[in-house]
Parts: C-alpha cells; sequence; structure tokens
C-alpha cells in the first residue's frame, strides 16, 4: 500500500485530463450559452479567459470577450474611459466667426459689382443700358460703403476667431473682395479723369465734312444760313489735338475738328469747360444770352443756338448736350 507522499506524487498524472475534460466541459457549456437568446456571456466568459494550459489568459484579463466588450473596443468610447468625443460641436464664438466671414465675402461681392459697373460706364458711357437710369457716381459711392460693410465683417471675423481658438482663414474672400473693389473703382476714376466723355463712345450717325474749314463752313451755311460777319479762326495751341477751331459772329455759331476720336475723347470737355466759361464771362451781354447747345459728332463739336443745332443735327446728325 503507497504511502500519502507517493499518491501526493501521483496526482499530477492525473491533472492534465481533469484539467482537459473541466475545459471540453466550459467550451461546450459556452457554446450552448451562445446559441440561447439574449444569452449574457458571463459564464462563457468565466472560463474562455483561461488558456491552453488551463491558467488564466493574462492578455485578457480584466477585459471579458464579447460581441459587446467587442463594440467598445472598436467603436465610440465611453465616456468612463476618459477619452473625448469623437466629434466635438462648434462654439457659439466659432459660429459667429464664419457667419461674420460669409457676410464679409457677400459685402465683397457687392462691392466689386459696383465697381465693374463703375469702370465700364467710365470706359463706354453707352454701355449697360439698365444702369442708365443711376448716377455714376452712386456706384462708386456704393463700392466704396460695400467695401467698408466687408472690412467691419472680416475684422469681426478675425477677432471671433481668435476667442474661439478656430483654425482656417475666415474672411479672406472678403479681403480679396475689398482689394479688388478698391483697384477697380481708383482705374474707374483715373479714367474718368482722363477721359470725360468715356473712351468708347457710341456708334452715332453722321455726315459732317470735317476734312477742311471750307466743308465745314459750307455746310453750316446750308443749314442755318450764311455767315453774314464772317468766320474767324480761333487759336487752337492751348489744346492739343484740335485740328480746326472758327467762329461765326452772326449767327453766332463755332466748330472744332479734333485729329482722332482718342483726341475728341480727351479734349471735349476742355472744350465744353472753355464755351461754359466764356458764356458766364460775358453773361451781361445780350450777344451771350440764349439757349446754347452742342453738337458732337466722334471727331467734331459745334456750338450755337438751340435753333440752329437742331436745324445742323438733321443734315449732319451727331448728339445734342446742354451747356451747363
Amino acid at each position: 500500500m503507497a504511502s500519502d507522499g507517493e499518491k501526493e506524487n501521483d496526482l499530477p498524472e492525473y491533472q492534465p485530463d481533469s484539467l482537459n475534460r473541466r475545459r471540453s466541459e466550459a467550451v461546450a457549456e459556452g457554446r450552448k450559452a451562445s446559441n440561447r437568446p439574449n444569452a449574457g456571456s458571463a459564464e462563457f466568459n468565466e472560463f474562455e479567459q483561461f488558456d491552453e494550459t488551463g491558467y488564466p489568459d493574462s492578455s485578457n484579463a480584466g477585459h471579458p470577450v464579447n460581441d459587446y466588450a467587442s463594440y467598445h473596443d472598436n467603436g465610440p468610447r465611453s465616456h468612463e474611459s476618459g477619452n473625448r468625443p469623437r466629434y466635438a460641436m462648434k462654439s457659439p464664438r466659432s459660429k459667429a466667426a464664419s457667419v461674420s466671414a460669409a457676410l464679409g465675402a457677400v459685402s465683397g461681392l457687392v462691392a466689386v459689382i459696383c465697381s465693374v459697373i463703375f469702370i465700364t460706364r467710365t470706359i463706354a458711357p453707352a454701355a449697360l443700358g439698365f444702369s442708365h437710369g443711376i448716377a455714376l457716381t452712386a456706384f462708386e459711392w456704393a463700392a466704396c460703403v460695400f467695401c467698408a460693410l466687408a472690412l467691419i465683417f472680416v475684422i469681426v471675423a478675425k477677432v471671433g476667431q481668435r476667442r474661439a481658438s478656430a483654425k482656417g482663414r475666415k474672411g479672406t474672400w472678403g479681403i480679396i473682395g475689398i482689394i479688388l473693389a478698391l483697384l477697380i473703382t481708383i482705374c474707374g476714376l483715373l479714367i474718368g479723369n482722363l477721359f470725360p466723355e468715356g473712351v468708347v463712345q457710341p456708334s452715332v450717325a453722321e455726315s459732317a465734312p470735317a476734312a477742311s474749314s471750307k466743308t465745314m463752313r459750307k455746310g453750316i451755311e446750308t443749314s442755318v444760313g450764311t455767315c453774314t460777319g464772317g468766320w474767324r479762326s480761333l487759336a487752337t495751341s492751348s489744346y492739343p489735338g484740335l485740328t480746326l477751331a472758327e467762329l461765326c459772329s452772326n449767327p453766332r455759331m463755332a466748330y472744332v475738328t479734333f485729329e482722332n476720336q482718342t483726341m475728341a475723347s480727351l479734349e471735349r470737355g476742355a472744350v465744353n469747360s472753355k464755351i461754359a466759361d466764356l458764356l458766364e464771362e460775358y453773361s451781361d451781354s445780350s450777344k451771350a444770352q440764349g439757349d446754347w447747345r452742342t453738337l458732337n459728332g466722334k471727331t467734331w463739336l459745334v456750338f450755337g443756338e438751340k435753333t440752329n443745332i437742331e436745324k445742323l443735327q438733321k443734315s449732319w446728325g451727331g448728339t445734342i448736350e446742354t451747356v451747363e
């Protein structure tokens, strides 16, 4: 009969079989539990955490192996894990900065549109027929006002972005709109000063004989009558681009011709201003009193009383303008 010590030494020979049998029973029990609807996995996990030696698996310690745990391992973390939410909501300051940046971009776009209309009307006065009912300076001021509004919105957006510690470049489109509108408006002002009548003149049906002084005199006398006072030449040295300038005392009329259409656009405003200054200077004289008009062609200008100018327009064509 074996002693107690010998029996204890024999026990390890049967221990693997016992553990294997226990593991097999646990696996079978786990399968049964997994086949039951809404069954919990506590029983199965209790034995599943053992490794093949029969001892607890240290890799799964404290982490039950089941579908619910797998979802939490791979999916969104709970607040108890200490992790921050995946998507953080925007703060009210960040939203306000975005709205201000959008308003700045819209204001800059409107300023650019107004400045484009302004420079287009400056270059070609007859263009954009829909805008003829609005004064040219109105578009200039509108562009400046919307530039100021865009600047205010951009500043508000920048301040709100800084306070919200948000990333990005808010207000960039507003700044671009402000720069473009200011550049276009300044170019329009420069063109307007150089070409008061515009660079591109509207097509006007005309048949003025502007080739020589003789033909110009004959054409005027054919329409309004003979110049009884005689024609007198005027000095043109102070007005570069003028080729001819003559005055008739009775009926009181005058005409000038220009070298080309470009010089006509440059010098027409100066000629009109000189005529207006002379009429104001001699306003006390009966000869200077009357309803005066100018008849404008591509390369010529005729000054006289309204009735004579209207008669001449029927023969030559052109555009009648009031002397102010």
